[in-house]
């Protein structure tokens, strides 16, 4: 599999109450763990300043294609939360097919253990994995994470929406094998 690059990855503006600040949530895919690791941060622009990050690493799994975001619910008449976090990413290695993963934050909690959410049943072995494309297979760019902005706001943490990638298991390389995996979580 391809982790890509060092770019950062999908940006989120958002309100960050406890901050008192509008910030930009980011992540990117970083040398680490079991040769990948993802890393995200919460940037104050005005300030030029990081107001929190983290990353999820794993000395069993390369762990890349991650994005963050935090919980800000904002419906154009009420508004609350923003200090909280959910990143969804990939992860594999060489004795575990990709799957999709996540972690979660809440401001002045340690971030969660990985939780696994859907696991591709086999390996990908589609066209990119031949030239011209590959070696090695192209994993997409197809991660995301938005703020649910109508969700409840008399909890203690918002919503948030992300989607990531997954593979159905190849039976020969003619085929685009990857499929979209979408879900809601709460930090």
């Amino acid at each position: 599999m391809d982790t890509l690059d060092g770019r950062l990855e999908h940006a989120v503006v958002a309100v960050d109450p406890a901050a008192g600040t509008t910030a930009v949530w980011t992540a990117h895919a970083v040398f680490g763990g079991a040769g990948s690791e993802e890393r995200w941060y919460e940037i104050d622009p005005a300030g030029a300043s990081l107001i929190q990050s983290g990353r999820a690493t794993s000395s069993s799994f390369y762990v890349w294609n991650g994005a963050v975001s935090p919980d800000r619910a904002d419906d154009g008449v009420t508004a609350a939360f923003g200090s909280n976090m959910v990143m969804g990413f990939n992860t594999s290695s060489s004795n575990a097919y990709p799957a999709i993963q996540m972690v979660s934050k809440r401001r002045g909690s340690a971030q969660s253990s990985f939780v696994m959410l859907h696991q591709s049943p086999g390996k990908n072995d589609d066209f990119t994995c031949y030239s011209p494309y590959g070696p090695p297979c192209r994993w997409g760019d197809y991660s995301g994470a938005m703020p649910d902005p109508a969700a409840d706001q008399s909890g203690t943490a918002g919503r948030v929406w992300l989607s990531g990638e997954w593979n159905v298991a190849s039976t020969d390389a003619s085929g685009t094998d990857w499929r979209t995996w979408n879900w809601a979580a709460t930090p």
